[in-house]
């Protein structure tokens, strides 16, 4: 089992930790008013943003790649993945980075942001030596 945590760029930490705040800060003008209950809501998307912020990692299991962020968990077999290649695309993802990696599957695809990209394809392609790399530059 190994772990790789999530790489966190400047910029995305600028606009997720802005996010957080200004929550917080709805939360805070809502509570000494009496609207506490309406405060709840912007509590919890804060509270959402936060665990995704520091729980968001990647690990080899066994013959299993987990991705994990926040509330969400994903389970891609090893064996089922066809490429791995480096991106910065920009969509919606487990991924604090934009220095991102593609894991295409036979599902689909996902974009991650480990720390150690090449570490973690190594880690990849010691599970899976039939995984086209794409180590980029």
């Amino acid at each position: 089992m190994t772990r790789f945590r999530s790489d966190k760029d400047k910029r995305f930490a600028a606009v997720h930790w802005t996010v957080i705040l200004v929550l917080l800060a709805i939360f805070g003008m809502c509570f000494p008013t009496g609207w506490w209950p309406a405060g709840m809501l912007p509590l919890g998307a804060a509270a959402f943003f936060l665990w995704a912020w520091y729980g968001t990692w990647y690990e080899l299991r066994g013959a299993e790649l987990l991705i994990r962020s926040g509330p969400v968990k994903r389970r891609i077999p090893v064996a089922a993945i066809r490429l791995v290649r480096r991106t910065n695309q920009a969509l919606s993802a487990p991924a604090l980075s934009l220095r991102r990696l593609e894991i295409v599957h036979e599902q689909g695809s996902i974009l991650i942001s480990p720390a150690e990209p090449v570490r973690f394809i190594d880690g990849l392609l010691g599970l899976n030596p039939r995984i086209k790399a794409d180590y980029g530059t």
